[in-house]
């Protein structure tokens, strides 16, 4: 799995690439990309993590190298701590927004 920056930008139109969301605000780094790591080994996630704004939580979006292994990740809640996740294909940025 690789980790990236912030070029969330890079979403438009593709079908392969999942939005997580659903995370605690004071979520730290470390822990947020241990989690990712273990939940999509074989996918690249851009991650952006908790902030002190009001209403920002941590979110990811995941980028599959297949569309067979977006479907199956999707298709399977994922949990922290007990809450199911926000798990959902990506529209695009105005997708994603809403949920954070």
């Amino acid at each position: 799995m690789k980790l990236s920056g912030h070029g969330l930008d890079k979403t438009e139109g593709r079908k392969d690439i999942v939005f997580i969301g659903g995370f605690p605000k004071q979520l730290t780094g470390r822990k947020f990309q241990a989690y990712l790591k273990s939940i999509a080994p074989t996918a690249e996630v851009e991650h952006q993590p908790g902030t002190f704004k009001p209403g920002v939580k941590p979110f990811a979006m995941i980028y599959f190298p297949t569309q067979e292994e977006t479907d199956k990740f999707v298709s399977t809640p994922h949990l922290w701590e007990g809450r199911v996740l926000v798990c959902k294909i990506s529209q695009g940025r105005a997708d994603f927004i809403g949920d954070c």
